[in-house]
């Protein structure tokens, strides 16, 4: 250039012709081309760059394209994974990392990928030696990618080392919350100056009687005993200010009011901000209240109190002490570090080595604890029975399995024991003289001893019975409750109670039954002692009845029906409920005055067998008050089954009743309630008793409720049911149809036959009828009504149309709706393809066998099963899969909310239809009404639309 620098240019040349001269001439163009060659120069220099810091860098970089291939790596790859480059390159990232890694972090890529922006993450990568590491990745995409595609560079950096660390530290965490969970002393961790409670150990309840959730939130103030509490507050200031550990004694508040002595000992957590504290309460009140009222014992109530104290021990899978609780002294004699690195095994009795082995055995293969007592070495060489509980846990440390023990010392226990065994033979000759029966049983049930006064009792000789299950001596009726009896004295109670013996006659006899667990020569046992109490029971009983129950009729009284009612609200199932009719004989006090009240009596005596055998079941009646009878029944077509109910049990009495050459025209108005949600025996009763005065009062032999709009509506729904049960006898139900388009060109698909009912010279539509024939039982009817009509329909159509017909899950269930959809298709030669069958998504949560069956049956013809209204049920997407479905069919309500710009509705209608596509479903919109829907649902991936946009349910020819 003239200032003397250089510039690049691209230069181009030719040859001009010749114009008649002897010299030729040559044309040449420059192009500066100087910021371009210096961008391209500083490129090279800037990748050149980036290869030599990552070929130099202790992490692992490398190149990757989309399809996850690396596509360069740097030489650090050997010394972080041991793996060459050449058998890196080319290869996919997904062989280096787990499936489920690759799978958990499928979407964060696939947003990169589309976005373009950068990702950090944590994951595992294989190493050369099959193990994975933990590394730190940072991927962000390369600014001006490489010519043949778009890369993403990628640095990994080793964490292996901190992850495991955490993953240490939060085991350890909760190996010591495990720990202090055991402990039978209370364990709290507080905070703040206030030391608030923020977790209390299990044992605080035992001891205090706060759960640990009553416990949480609250401060010393409202624990410790206000003589106590300036003395507490203090020692605890000081602790705080010079850092020690405190321990002191001080009185505390249980959840029962009354106050008990602990021992409190904190320590404060170093390093903590705000401060926190491990506190533990031991509970000294015995220790306390001996030393106020023995002075000069105190040591030895110290000693007794120091001595009951659960020593917390865990151990190694091969049995060696890794941790044990500071009351160990006291209670084994060790002090904890004399036990820290032994084998526990050391310490156990020579003979019972092997029983501990077997337990620890038998525990670790069944993952449950095991309790057992063992003979523990003290270090005078003596031995000390202590009782131990021991469950396995997956890591104590390190990933390393282990145990933890409980062991409390039983050897005062295990001495009373043996010589209570001693005594055994004295007190089996003083039950031998008994009258009583007394056994003795395994803990298997097997008789072991019997006392000779068991012939009497059960016909057979002692020696006949050994080896018998002792269950099956008691009446086949009373074994569940004598069976949880025996659990309740296998952990550890007894209990008493009254069962009925297979006595030597056959009959049934009542016997007083106490249980209780002993010692014997073979180990754990059970003492049953049985005494006669037949005929007080019988007694009893019949008192109890008698009292119970009307004596004219021999009915429950209303108090027994109440207490009936009682018990059955809470076990009605899903869909019931209780109706309670009162049932009032009409004008009895008039034959009462006329006739006398013996006749009166027969009156009674009559309608209650009528009632009774109108019922069907007499446990659903009983005897109210005068002239009444209460009828309690579940019932789950709401208040019309209740009113058609009433009805039958009015014209159940209703009649003439010959006695003492009268005639009597007997009649019944009845009072009507049916359970809501919270209602009780009292309200429904007083609503019947309410609901009959009003029946009285409108002129007697009729019904009522206590609302007289709901015996409107309840008898409308009657009427309605009669005149659809009469329609579909005469054949006044048939299909319409409603056209089914592609949403692509608005092309004829198919249509949905929709039933009308043609009644009174009018059409009816399904909101007149549908949700009164849905609770009745001749919803099955119509279903099977439109099935052929639509059929013969489908057969005048072209081939490439079909029809949609619904069906319900009661008509799946209850008839062989399969056989008679197949006789149609065979009837009138239709291809099984051309019909759909619709069933509601509700249906889907209640799918059983039948049902399964009959939509397998068909679809295995060829016929197409769709879910109607999908997307307001609950059902899972797993029927979906399991189903033999073809399509989905979008409810109205979702098109209404696209309708009024609902972008919920609009999110879900764009999430359902990608739910059909990614399972190859068909799509089906209902509801359409405008060109705009339309298109919005077509747009969304909606195959098939359907509303009066396109057409009204009509007839074809």
């Amino acid at each position: 250039c003239g200032d003397g620098t250089y510039r690049w240019v691209e230069a181009l040349s030719h040859w001009l012709p010749r114009d008649g001269t002897s010299t030729q001439q040559r044309l040449i163009r420059l192009r500066d081309i100087d910021d371009q060659v210096h961008a391209e120069l500083d490129l090279a220099a800037s990748e050149e760059w980036f290869r030599l810091l990552a070929e130099n860098s202790s992490d692992m970089v490398f190149l990757r394209d989309e399809d996850l291939t690396i596509t360069w790596v740097s030489p650090s790859c050997e010394s972080v994974l041991g793996v060459s480059v050449d058998e890196i390159l080319g290869r996919s990232v997904n062989e280096f990392v787990p499936a489920e890694d690759v799978v958990a972090m499928g979407d964060q890529i696939s947003q990169m990928h589309r976005t373009g922006s950068a990702m950090q993450y944590r994951i595992r990568v294989r190493s050369a030696d099959g193990t994975y590491r933990w590394f730190s990745g940072n991927s962000r995409p390369l600014p001006g990618g490489i010519a043949d595609g778009r890369q993403w560079v990628v640095s990994l950096s080793d964490i292996d080392e901190q992850v495991r660390a955490e993953r240490d530290l939060a085991e350890r965490e909760r190996l010591y919350r495990l720990l202090a969970e055991n402990s039978t002393d209370a364990i709290m961790l507080a905070t703040g100056q206030d030391a608030e409670c923020v977790w209390a150990s299990p044992a605080a309840q035992g001891l205090l009687g706060w759960t640990p959730e009553e416990l949480v939130g609250r401060v010393p103030a409202d624990l410790i005993h206000p003589d106590d509490l300036a003395d507490a507050e203090g020692t605890f200031a000081a602790a705080v200010e010079s850092g020690d550990d405190l321990r002191q004694q001080y009185r505390v508040r249980c959840a029962d009011g009354s106050f008990r002595w602990v021992e409190a000992a904190a320590r404060l957590i170093p390093g903590t901000q705000p401060l926190e504290l491990v506190v533990r309460l031991r509970d000294i009140d015995d220790q306390v209240r001996a030393q106020l009222l023995l002075g000069e014992s105190e040591r030895l109530y110290r000693l007794l109190a120091e001595n009951v104290t659960d020593v917390i021990l865990l151990a190694a899978a091969d049995g060696r002490v890794l941790w044990v609780s500071s009351s160990a002294e006291p209670t084994l004699g060790w002090r904890p570090e004399e036990l820290t690195g032994h084998l526990a095994v050391e310490f156990v009795h020579p003979d019972d080595r092997a029983q501990l082995a077997n337990d620890i055995e038998v525990s670790d293969r069944s993952r449950r604890p095991v309790h057992q007592r063992y003979r523990w070495r003290r270090p005078d060489e003596t031995y000390h029975w202590v009782e131990a509980i021991g469950r396995p846990v997956s890591d104590v440390g390190n990933g390393r399995a282990g145990r933890v023990v409980t062991l409390r010392e039983v050897d005062a226990e295990v001495v009373a024991q043996q010589d209570l065994q001693d005594r055994e033979e004295r007190y089996r000759l003083l039950a031998e003289n008994a009258s009583e029966v007394v056994w003795e049983v395994r803990d298997d049930g097997t008789l072991t001893w019997i006392s000779p006064s068991a012939e009497g009792v059960f016909g057979r000789s002692p020696q006949a019975l050994l080896g018998t299950p002792s269950e099956s001596l008691i009446f086949p009726d009373d074994r569940a409750r004598f069976a949880h009896s025996v659990e309740q004295v296998r952990s550890g109670g007894s209990a008493t109670g009254e069962f009925r013996v297979c006595a030597t006659d056959g009959e049934p006899r009542w016997m007083e039954v106490t249980l209780h667990s002993a010692a014997s020569g073979a180990g754990s046992a059970r003492v049953a002692t049985l005494r006669d109490v037949d005929d007080t029971v019988r007694v009893r009983k019949g008192l109890e009845f008698a009292l119970q129950h009307d004596q004219a009729t021999g009915l429950p009284t209303r108090a027994a029906m109440a207490d009936h009612i009682e018990r059955t609200l809470p076990a009605l199932g899903p869909g019931e409920r209780l109706s309670v009719l009162i049932v009032g004989i009409d004008l009895l006090s008039d034959v009462n005055d006329a006739y006398g009240h013996e006749v009166g009596d027969i009156v009674i005596s009559t309608a209650a067998t009528r009632l009774a055998n109108s019922l069907g079941r007499p446990d659903l009646l009983g005897r109210g008050a005068g002239d009444e009878f209460i009828a309690v029944v579940p019932i789950s077509g709401g208040a019309a089954e209740a009113v058609a109910l009433a009805e039958q049990l009015r014209s159940a009495v209703r009649g003439e009743l010959e006695t003492g050459g009268r005639t009597l025209t007997l009649s019944a108005s009845i009072g009507i309630a049916v359970s809501e949600s919270g209602s009780t025996a009292a309200d429904l009763i007083q609503e019947a008793t309410t609901a009959l005065h009003r029946a009285k009062e409108l002129g007697r032999n009729r019904w009522s409720f206590a609302d007289p709009e709901r015996g409107i509506e309840s008898a409308r729904r009657l009427a309605l049911e009669a005149e659809i049960r009469a329609g579909l006898e005469t054949g006044e139900f048939f299909p319409w149809f409603q056209p089914i388009v592609l949403l692509a060109d608005d092309s004829l698909a198919g249509y949905e036959a929709l039933a009308r009912w043609q009644n009174n010279g009018q059409i009816r539509e399904p909101a007149e009828f549908l949700d009164v024939l849905v609770h009745s039982q001749w919803v099955s009817d119509l279903d099977h009504a439109i099935v052929e009509p639509s059929v013969a329909t489908l057969a005048q159509q072209s081939d490439h149309l079909f029809v949609s017909i619904n069906v319900t899950g009661v008509t799946l269930t209850n008839t062989d709706y399969a056989a008679h959809v197949r006789e149609c298709l065979d009837t009138y030669g239709v291809d099984p393809r051309r019909l759909h069958i619709e069933v509601t998504e509700t249906m889907l949560l209640n799918l059983d066998e039948p049902v399964l069956d009959q939509m397998g049956d068909l679809a295995s013809l060829g016929v197409r099963w769709y879910v109607d209204d999908f997307g307001t049920g609950y059902s899972a997407i797993s029927h979906l899969r399991d189903m033999p479905v073809s399509g989905l069919k979008l409810d109205r309500s979702f098109t209404e909310g696209i309708r009024s710009g609902d972008a919920t509705a609009r999110q879900l209608a764009n999430g359902l239809v990608g739910l059909a596509n990614g399972l190859a479903l068909d799509t089906v919109a209902e509801g359409i009404e405008t060109r705009a829907e339309a298109d919005y649902l077509r747009t969304l991936g909606w195959r098939h639309g359907q509303g009066w946009l396109f057409g009204k349910a009509a007839p074809l020819s």
